[in-house]
């Protein structure tokens, strides 16, 4: 995972008890590296699948904490030595309002 970025997106009212927290909307990037022999007879086969189950976790997923998960996709990968790959990537993001140990 990767944390893009965290601005603030609503202000602190004042410092009177009852006033209003900052809240943060903070995004990111989950990566899922995906390695399958390529001496294997299905390698290929198993490698496309196993991306597209584990895209398909974060496709429009949303978290009971908050977290939703948006435009999800894999890529194949150039091989590397004896291996197929694959990287899924996925965006996140949650609100977070100061204070509540988000």
């Amino acid at each position: 995972m990767q944390q893009v970025s965290s601005p603030q997106s609503a202000h602190i009212m004042s410092d009177e008890p009852g006033a209003s927290p900052a809240q943060f909307t903070t995004s990111g990037l989950v990566f899922v590296q995906l390695f399958v022999p390529a001496s294997e007879r299905d390698g290929f086969f198993n490698g496309e699948l196993l991306a597209t189950l584990a895209r398909d976790i974060f496709r429009n997923a949303q978290t009971a904490s908050g977290v939703t998960f948006r435009n999800s996709r894999f890529n194949e990968l150039d091989p590397e030595g004896s291996k197929l790959r694959w990287n899924v990537k996925c965006e996140y993001e949650y609100e977070e309002i100061s204070g509540e140990g988000n």
